[in-house]
């Protein structure tokens, strides 16, 4: 499992575009909104950093140091973004002893660089430039061409369902809802309804029924789709 980069942040937005940056770069992601949500997801899976969203009036600051304070996320980075008029709280992040500051406005790439070099030999870490292949199950998609090979065979697919594809095969087992999987077929249409991702979906069941006897797709019932292995 890929180490999972938390964002703590109150503002639905900002989580959605970092999230896209940063699972564009190879990372997963996951949000909350309080300490007790960033514990617990600390506890149950392999998380590798916490991004904290400081903005002016929000005082997300005061989180770090509780945070750094449970040992169960001891070896987990903490970063702190902060956004214009939060100054106030970099006394307060540089007391809890938080890995890294930006301040807004930064890069991302300065972002990005600073989460592979402190997640790398984290288990599941894969450097970006070693990711052109994406396996799972006897599903194979080569990035760097498109091209799918499903049980050993290549299969052809169209432009949205291999878009699709490859994203629930870079995660899988994770839940995505339709209005994530539009954002990931459809980059630059936002007018897409969700019942077409149903159709596509159901087109990818069948091709994976067809051509594989490993892996499937899974609906999650009011949440989205999932990519799991059949059951022995």
């Amino acid at each position: 499992m890929k180490p999972i980069v938390v964002i703590f942040s109150q503002d639905t937005q900002f989580y959605l575009m970092l999230s896209h940056i940063l699972e564009v770069d190879g990372f997963a992601t996951a949000p909350v909104v309080a300490v007790d949500d960033a514990l617990e997801l600390a506890h149950s899976s392999s998380v590798g950093a916490i991004l904290l969203d400081c903005r002016q009036g929000n005082q997300i600051s005061e989180a770090a140091a509780l945070l750094k304070r449970n040992p169960a996320i001891r070896d987990v980075e903490i970063v702190a973004l902060l956004a214009p008029g939060s100054e106030d709280q970099q006394f307060d992040l540089i007391k809890a002893g938080v890995s890294e500051r930006f301040v807004s406005p930064y890069v991302p790439r300065k972002l990005l660089d600073f989460l592979h070099e402190t997640l790398r030999g984290r288990p599941g870490y894969q450097d970006a430039q070693f990711r052109d292949t994406v396996v799972y199950g006897d599903v194979e998609i080569d990035r760097l061409f498109h091209r799918v090979r499903i049980g050993g065979a290549e299969v052809p697919f169209g432009p949205i369902e291999y878009k699709i594809l490859k994203h629930l095969v870079e995660y899988p087992g994770r839940v995505f809802s339709r209005n994530e999987l539009i954002r990931v077929g459809w980059v630059e249409s936002s007018d897409v309804d969700s019942r077409a991702v149903d159709v596509h979906v159901g087109q990818l069941r069948r091709l994976l029924r067809l051509h594989s006897s490993v892996v499937s797709i899974r609906t999650v019932r009011l949440a989205g789709y999932a990519l799991n292995e059949l059951s022995a």
